[in-house]
């Protein structure tokens, strides 16, 4: 697993901004680890909430910007992309470009967030 620097939450290190050594499992938590590997499930899903994927995408550290066009735009390890921005599931060609986004954004579910 990679390593990682995080900010520590919660917890009163003695000086703000802390940060501490983790790996990308320890601060992901077990929902939000179904939803991303559910985003790189074969076949491809069409039920994924997008509020559950907004969510992981802000855990990964995506900035997530809703523009006032229907847009989602996310910005991840320096890869930008803008998504349909749904309040249903997202369609499974919305999905193969999630992934595809993800992907080139270095993230890889199996290696650094086993369920």
């Amino acid at each position: 697993m990679s390593l990682i620097r995080i900010k520590a939450r919660g917890r009163d290190t003695g000086h703000p901004g802390a940060t501490t050594n983790a790996t990308h499992g320890d601060i992901m938590n077990h929902r939000h680890r179904k939803v991303l590997h559910g985003l790189f499930a074969h076949p491809v899903s069409a039920n994924i909430d997008p509020k559950a994927v907004s969510a992981v995408l802000e855990e990964l550290g995506a900035e997530v910007s809703h523009s006032g066009t229907g847009r989602l735009s996310v910005k991840l390890n320096g890869h930008a992309h803008a998504f349909h921005d749904t309040h249903h599931s997202f369609s499974k060609d919305e999905v193969v470009e999630m992934r595809h986004f993800l992907t080139t954004a270095g993230v890889d579910p199996e290696r650094d967030f086993p369920l």
